[in-house]
């Protein structure tokens, strides 16, 4: 049996309206993380291979590429928190069909369906709109959480890809092979219009975003704070 393909699960509406949310990249910057300090009561979105280091609330698989590579750190986080809940897309459905696909994906996991092509990309954000890619799982999770109605969200690990050093917090020859490691990728400029029209739907309705980054590439577009809880 198939997880049921939904454009958007009405359960996500508002679920958590009023609350506080933590999005968790791959980013270099989760490396250091202190994760045994994260406060009471704050919900939890991880994606791809945070299962690594973490066991979020909401883990969240968007590309099938990913979920080839990491699928079985996915499987093994849920075991370990049963609780979770597994996001993925469409695309990551229909890949389980192709040879070297992965895991199986579990019945009850979400699957969103949208496309990551043309006007999908990017767009104005708005609870119960589309599902924007925004060329990267963490921008499929703020728009989760944005749909949730949390009233104060965080994000550390969305760290951009352009410019040298590492792109994860972790070692994957696959992986740095998908990004450059010098210079200007593109990808950024997506990521950067997509965190604006982010920030712009959460001022419009009181909300806010903030970056505990300390190695983004988003200065003067999302707000930056150091770790309000750390010490």
């Amino acid at each position: 049996m198939r997880p049921k393909v939904t454009d958007y699960p009405e359960e996500f509406i508002n679920k958590h309206d009023n609350t506080q949310a933590i999005i968790l990249g791959s980013g270099p910057s989760i490396k250091d993380f202190p994760w045994q300090r994260l406060p009471p009561g704050l919900v939890t979105f991880g994606g791809n291979a945070i299962g690594k280091v973490f066991f979020p609330d909401y883990y969240v698989v968007t590309d099938k590429r990913a979920w080839v590579w990491y699928s079985d750190i996915v499987i093994k986080s849920l075991r370990r928190r049963p609780r979770s809940k597994l996001i993925v897309s469409d695309m990551v459905l229909a890949s389980i069909d192709d040879e070297e696909n992965g895991g199986p994906i579990p019945d009850k996991a979400s699957v969103l369906n949208y496309t990551r092509e043309g006007m999908l990309m990017h767009g104005d954000f708005e609870v119960g709109g589309p599902i924007f890619h925004g060329r990267t799982v963490g921008i499929v999770m703020l728009n989760l959480a944005f749909q949730m109605g949390f009233k104060k969200v965080y994000m550390i690990g969305i760290d951009g890809y352009s410019g040298k050093g590492p792109h994860y917090f972790y070692s994957d020859e696959r992986a740095d092979k998908v990004h450059k490691k010098d210079g200007h990728d593109k990808r950024d400029d997506v990521v950067a219009k997509s965190l604006r029209n982010m920030v712009t739907a959460m001022k419009a309705e009181g909300r806010e975003l903030i970056d505990l980054s300390s190695v983004s590439a988003w200065d003067g577009i999302v707000t930056r704070s150091s770790i309000p809880w750390d010490g």
